[in-house]
């Protein structure tokens, strides 16, 4: 194993009675200098935008932070919605 699995998770997550998507993501801690992690959403797969998450959780366990956001909107039937975590250095 290369020490790169479980880096990266999907799922649903459930908040006051509605269902949304989430992704869990790690880093080191403290973050390599101007390296950026961000999670973003899409319906069409065409533009994404940060404005539509929110942070569940930001623990950190040793020297490995882990980070879980989902989407703002809930799930319902008939709507698309994508999650990606881009990671890029400016």
């Amino acid at each position: 194993m290369n020490g790169l699995e479980n880096r990266l998770s999907s799922g649903i997550t459930t908040a006051v009675g509605q269902n949304y998507l989430h992704l869990t993501y790690t880093r080191p801690e403290p973050a390599p200098d101007s390296i950026t992690y961000l999670v973003e959403v899409s319906p069409t797969l065409a533009s994404w935008t940060s404005s539509g998450t929110v942070e569940v959780s930001n623990t950190v366990t040793g020297n490995i932070r882990t980070i879980t956001i989902r989407s703002s909107a809930p799930i319902t039937p008939g709507t698309r919605e994508f999650l990606h975590l881009k990671v890029s250095k400016p």
